[in-house]
């Protein structure tokens, strides 16, 4: 019986590509709508009067879910090399993510999920996506 330290794969995880596709949709639009909300709530206020608006809490999801979108293209479009030698050797046809990086998509979604509460309940701003 092979051990975890002989398995190649024990240090990974693959999420469904139809899976992946539908995460990076919805951030991709919650993204458009953060860009389109941020753009104009600065356009109707004053920099000395931000903090008194949604522009920080907007700025906020903004930045995190920019990071999420980032990240979740760099997995596909820059997999690093021991991800491809793997995919290929294994014939992965989803996306192959390390527990670190999984961990640090994790703490992302959990960040940007907590980031949308703030703007729903204290603004009534909602990023729901269909």
């Amino acid at each position: 019986m092979a051990s975890k330290k002989d398995n190649p794969l024990s240090n990974y995880y693959t999420i469904k590509f139809e899976r992946y596709i539908d995460l990076l949709n919805e951030i991709e639009a919650k993204y458009n709508i953060l860009s389109d909300l941020l753009h104009d709530e600065i356009l109707k206020t004053l920099p000395e009067f931000w903090d008194n608006t949604p522009i920080p809490a907007l700025a906020d999801c903004y930045v995190t879910v920019k990071d999420i979108r980032t990240f979740l293209d760099d997995k596909v479009n820059n997999a690093s090399d021991e991800e491809i030698k793997l995919t290929k050797e294994y014939d992965i046809k989803d996306v192959l993510i390390s527990k670190a990086d999984l961990q640090r998509m994790n703490v992302l979604l959990m960040a940007s999920e907590e980031l949308e509460a703030r703007l729903e309940i204290d603004y009534k701003i909602s990023l729901a996506t269909h």
